[in-house]
């Protein structure tokens, strides 16, 4: 899983402790579907997010972090209701 990978490669182990329960699969197969679904980002965003961390720069790993995240739950914003209903 590409998230467990940053946190181990960025050895941040309070993040690694909060993650687990973030359940980043769940809105994953829920959004599946949908054009601005968590899975169809950029992949220049995971690029930024990537080298951030490769950097060893915890600033700039931190702000490349805060940036993915918020980018992420805009495109969430964006979709239409009609993504979060429970289907059955």
């Amino acid at each position: 899983d590409y998230y467990r990978y940053l946190m181990q490669l960025g050895g941040n182990r309070e993040l690694a402790q909060v993650f687990p329960s973030v359940q980043v699969h769940i809105m994953r197969m829920q959004l599946r579907n949908f054009n601005k679904a968590g899975d169809s980002a950029d992949p220049a965003d995971y690029l930024l997010l990537q080298d951030a961390i490769l950097s060893q720069n915890r600033e700039r790993a931190e702000r490349a972090g805060r940036a993915h995240v918020q980018r992420t739950m805009g495109r969430v914003a964006e979709l239409p209701d009609r993504a979060f209903e429970l289907e059955g």
